[in-house]
């Protein structure tokens, strides 16, 4: 297919190369077709003079090799001096030159912008050469000085297409720096899109969008909800983000791209987005937050993010919302993004603010005790929803027993009865009010005459949900559990007259929260010492009839005794360990009358007894 050339551009071309003259060398000796272009500028030598001599040259200076050729390629950049040498004849030996310029081709920089009904603009980016030369990649073929303009060109087929531009010197005829675009017409131009403005700070705003290639491009802006757009910028080919600074955003700004047709003033528009400006305020538990932005046709939804993970979606156009889920002391920072209905993002600024609490923490209401050895030991639950603090315990006067960020505290117990109460400062600096006054749990008893026990003790009230009931635990003088009884409510119980064995018992209540996630209360441990029971006859009758015949010590709780029996003359007449008095003295029979006892007896618990006074011996 033959090139096609523009009428006024042909012309052009042809008088700075179809007729430009050889350049003359410095004497008028010679000429060269070129003298100044890029590398692989090729240069052939005219002789204007010939002689009868011999023409040499040397196309590089004076050092460069020395030939008979008339042409030569110069494939690195420089200035070089060519000579030529006429060696001979008439003419003797005669010397001419002429200056020679190479240099490095600059890659033809140049943009494609589309139109619509398939034609394209070609726009140059450098001015580097004395002319540019187009080949639009369809057999079509247009050369533009350096200050000109390409016209639209036409594709009649759908394409793709090689543009080429290489840059021409007027002084030479090789291309220099040729660069290609692959292009594909379009039948109209196609929409950017903005997929995200985020603001920055109060002046700055970050724009993330995809342009329509080989499309010219302005960004357009719209000032608190205006409805007409005024351009902003030109948007660079090639480019996705773009920084607006100098901004005031105290203000909204809607932003869309215009995708400009080459050809015409028609403008295809992208999405519209607007800025989103976030402001905080704390308030006592809570952080509020506002925002201005303009709500579009495409808007779809809100979402608050804090400290970067999501908060909360609001599906509606609020432009507030209160965060009560805060802590106080601490730093929360917020954002607040709105999406569009096409996947478009628009997001504030990132504000952090310190939530702070005036709210008094609840009342400590679940304490437990302990006691053992003396020592009480008490435990408590930390308000709902408060972090560790300091508890402040005093006691029924006021004084100050204890100051700590713990939830537990042991005492010695001076006082079993005395009960304390609580005062909780949390880490907002917030104070509750009095705890309820909790007294220890502590059990007394009596023993009645017939050998059982009384115990009681007092209801204990340390539970917010109160106490289920108690259990009353019974060991032996070893500590081995003998029983368990569950009593209910009930604050007494009496334990039966117990058998020979226990003359000790200990007891302890255990009592029971009805909130099964709280310790149990403990009570002191009661030690129950009973008395033996010892008891002698007064007289006695050993006639071997079987009743009444031996004097002897009977009782409970006697671990070990000794029995003496002394006349009235204060002679001994009878001492055992082991077994009582038959009414004989070395074997034979004492006379009825009135004798002296004494009895020495020990019980389970070590302690001695001594027992004195007169049996009475009835009859042989």
């Amino acid at each position: 297919m033959p090139k096609k050339l523009g009428f006024y551009i042909t012309l052009f071309f042809l008088s700075l190369n179809g007729l430009a003259q050889p350049y003359l060398s410095v004497r008028g000796d010679f000429s060269v077709d070129q003298r100044r272009g890029c590398t692989g500028l090729f240069v052939t030598v005219t002789n204007i003079r010939p002689g009868d001599g011999v023409i040499l040259y040397q196309y590089e200076g004076t050092t460069s090799p020395v030939t008979d050729l008339t042409n030569y390629t110069y494939n690195n950049s420089g200035g070089y001096w060519l000579y030529q040498y006429i060696q001979g004849g008439m003419a003797g030996t005669r010397a001419d030159s002429i200056f020679i310029e190479v240099l490095d081709p600059e890659i033809v920089d140049f943009e494609l912008e589309s139109c619509n009904n398939n034609q394209v603009v070609v726009r140059l980016q450098n001015s580097t050469y004395d002319s540019y030369e187009i080949d639009y990649g369809d057999g079509t073929v247009i050369q533009v000085p350096f200050n000109g303009f390409a016209p639209p060109h036409l594709y009649n087929t759908a394409g793709p297409f090689n543009v080429s531009v290489a840059g021409v010197y007027s002084t030479a005829t090789n291309r220099c720096g040729t660069s290609t675009r692959s292009y594909t017409p379009v039948t109209s131009i196609q929409p950017a899109f903005i997929s995200a403005v985020d603001v920055i700070d109060n002046a700055t705003i970050v724009i993330d969008y995809t342009l329509a290639m080989f499309t010219s491009s302005s960004l357009e802006i719209a000032l608190n909800g205006n409805p007409t757009f005024q351009t902003l910028k030109s948007l660079n080919q090639g480019t996705s983000r773009d920084t607006l600074t100098g901004l005031n955003l105290n203000n909204t700004y809607c932003l869309r791209i215009a995708s400009n047709d080459a050809c015409s003033n028609f403008k295809s528009y992208s999405n519209e987005v607007c800025s989103v400006v976030l402001s905080l305020t704390a308030v006592s538990d809570a952080i509020q937050l506002g925002w201005q932005t303009e709500f579009t046709a495409n808007f779809s939804m809100i979402n608050i993010l804090r400290d970067a993970s999501s908060l909360q979606t609001l599906s509606n156009t609020d432009l507030n919302y209160t965060d009560s889920t805060v802590v106080c002391n601490i730093d929360y920072c917020y954002r607040v993004e709105v999406t569009n209905s096409d996947g478009s993002i628009s997001s504030s600024q990132t504000e952090c603010e310190t939530a702070f609490s005036t709210t008094n923490p609840a009342p400590v209401s679940n304490i437990s005790t302990s006691i053992d050895n003396e020592i009480v030991s008490w435990s408590w639950v930390v308000p709902p929803g408060e972090g560790i603090g300091n508890f402040r315990i005093t006691n029924e006067n006021g004084f100050v027993v204890g100051n700590t960020d713990q939830t537990t505290i042991t005492q010695e117990l001076e006082d079993p009865t005395e009960c304390l109460q609580w005062q909780f400062t949390n880490d907002c600096g917030n104070t509750s009010a009095l705890s309820a006054l909790v007294c220890p749990l502590e059990v007394t008893y009596v023993v009645n005459a017939e050998g059982s026990t009384n115990l009681s003790w007092n209801a204990y009230e340390g539970w917010e949900n109160g106490t289920a009931g108690y259990a009353v635990l019974i060991f032996d003088l070893n500590f081995n559990q003998l029983d368990s009884i569950w009593v209910g409510t009930d604050t007494a119980y009496e334990d039966p007259i117990p058998d020979d064995d226990n003359q000790v018992s200990f007891y302890r209540i255990i009592a029971q929260p009805v909130d099964g996630s709280l310790l149990q209360t403990r009570s002191n441990l009661l030690m129950v010492e009973r008395e033996p029971i010892i008891s002698l006859p007064t007289s006695f009758t050993p006639d071997g009839d079987g009743l009444n015949d031996i004097f002897e010590i009977v009782g409970k709780y006697i671990m070990s005794q000794e029995l003496t029996i002394i006349n009235r003359w204060g002679s001994t007449v009878f001492s055992s360990t082991t077994e009582g008095w038959d009414g004989t003295s070395l074997g034979e029979k004492v006379p009825m009358g009135t004798y002296v006892y004494q009895a020495r007896i020990k019980d389970f618990t070590g302690k001695e007894h001594i027992r004195t006074g007169t049996v009475l011996i009835l009859k042989d």
